[in-house]
């Protein structure tokens, strides 16, 4: 009996061992689950905190740099605040002189801050008392420079559109480089761009006081010869509006003029003659006027006078002196050795008349899109109807159609395969060959065409002549 209870005591002993060894082993699986999720949720939540101090980190750099792109109020009020001291006398310390005598006054510190030009040439002066530096450029465009080194900017509102400003945005165009001012060279490249496309005809004095520049100007004058070589007659040959705001072919000196008419851009016989005799008819003085004779008649020889026409060659051309006798015999003898050979020419002589013959020419006016306003002359094409006129656009050169497209007239341009429209208007039918003068309205945008039209639409003018064109002129905001 002992024996078998120390047998069964032995294996109560034996399998309560084993119980408590399982019950161990089941209390340490717990201990370890329990301490894998406390590791995985201790994990999560310094991931989560990760994310979060970064994604905050991110949302200061974007504040910070957005703050740093937009202007805030405190940097207009300074430009405004820095605008006042302007031409005051008072307080500046120095004064700009310009080749006309005129003297700006300006604040060195500010100059000296603005532009590395600047600070060499004032770190060269060794005086206590007013300092007037020289230089090679007038007061006005010395004037423009000391406003950007102000306030960062060119205010154009303060300058009229007259030929006086556009030399001058030309003259700090230059001026830029010197005192090593880039930004400001693309602020007036912009400038200049507004101003050619309110008043094409600037282009000529643009052109002449590029030439004056060189290099350094040579995109202006690259832009502006352009301008004048896409539409001459209307650039060159415009009214000079009142000598409000001038411009044409009265604003060439004898080294552009010559580079106008020797250009293999510029096409139209008709048209180089009546700018040469327009600026020798209107020489200032005597003098002058036999001057510009002399060089007239030396660029006469880059006119093909037989593609005149033969009664304005024995009219206008005889009895304007600047073509001798010689000449006109030649242009004769060649038109009439065509007229043999091939009977009817008068498909070779230019058709000056013959863009105003059909379709006449459209005035657009009061647009919201100010670069549409201006003249559009008829195509010759008999199987289309279109009116065209070339015009700087979004800083390029593009050209504006009239056309028709049942059951619209149409106001745009083509970019691309797509086209643009700004304005149409229903075709009327009384006149469906002409462009309505009335009821256009900006074009909805839609899957085939653009709409960039602005508001108010435009109206506009049908006459059958160019010489009726002295009695419209469009102001700076396209309105007659």
């Amino acid at each position: 009996v002992s024996l078998r209870q120390g047998r069964v005591g032995c294996n109560f002993t034996q399998s309560t061992r084993f119980e408590q060894m399982e019950l161990m082993l089941q209390s340490q699986q717990k201990k370890n689950k329990y301490d894998e999720k406390i590791g995985i949720e201790e994990e999560h939540y310094s991931i989560q905190e990760h994310h979060q101090s970064q994604h905050a980190l991110e949302l200061d750099r974007t504040r910070a740099s957005s703050a740093s792109l937009a202007p805030s109020i405190e940097l207009i009020d300074l430009a405004n605040d820095l605008r006042k001291l302007l031409y005051d006398e008072k307080n500046s310390d120095i004064y700009l002189r310009g080749t006309d005598g005129g003297r700006i006054p300006a604040v060195s510190a500010i100059l000296s801050a603005r532009s590395p030009s600047f600070r060499r040439r004032l770190q060269e002066i060794d005086s206590t008392g007013v300092t007037v530096l020289s230089f090679r450029y007038n007061s006005s465009v010395l004037g423009a420079i000391v406003e950007y080194c102000y306030t960062g900017s060119v205010d154009s509102s303060c300058y009229p559109d007259d030929e006086a400003t556009a030399r001058m945005y030309v003259g700090v165009y230059d001026a830029a480089e010197y005192f090593e001012l880039p930004r400001l060279r693309k602020v007036m490249l912009k400038h200049n761009h507004h101003l050619l496309a309110r008043w094409r005809p600037l282009a000529c004095p643009i052109f002449d006081e590029a030439l004056l520049y060189g290099d350094s100007a040579k995109d202006i004058a690259i832009l502006s010869r352009k301008i004048i070589c896409m539409n001459p007659e209307a650039v060159l040959l415009t009214p000079e509006d009142d000598g409000i705001r001038g411009g044409g072919v009265l604003s060439l000196s004898t080294s552009s003029l010559s580079r106008v008419i020797t250009s293999d851009d510029f096409n139209g016989e008709w048209t180089k003659f009546c700018c040469l005799k327009v600026w020798v008819n209107n020489a200032p003085d005597k003098k002058s006027t036999t001057d510009r004779r002399a060089v007239a008649q030396k660029l006469i020889m880059n006119i093909q006078f037989s593609r005149i026409q033969p009664s304005d060659l024995s009219g206008v051309v005889a009895s304007s002196g600047l073509v001798s006798s010689e000449h006109l015999l030649d242009a004769y003898k060649h038109q009439a050795f065509l007229a043999e050979r091939d009977g009817d020419i008068r498909d070779f002589f230019e058709k000056r008349s013959s863009v105003y013959a059909r379709g006449g020419i459209m005035i657009v006016h009061g647009a919201g899109v100010n670069e549409t306003n201006g003249v559009y002359v008829s195509n010759t094409n008999k199987d289309l109807l279109m009116y065209s006129m070339q015009n700087i656009y979004q800083n390029k050169e593009v050209t504006f159609y009239l056309y028709r497209s049942k059951p619209y007239w149409y106001l745009g341009l083509t970019q691309g395969e797509r086209p643009v429209h700004f304005y149409r208007a229903p075709i009327q039918q009384e006149n469906c060959n002409l462009p309505p003068t009335q009821g256009w309205r900006v074009v909805c945008e839609d899957d085939v065409v653009d709409s960039v039209g602005i508001e108010p639409a435009p109206s506009m003018i049908w006459i059958s002549e160019s010489s009726d064109l002295d009695d419209y002129r469009l102001n700076n905001k396209g309105r007659i």
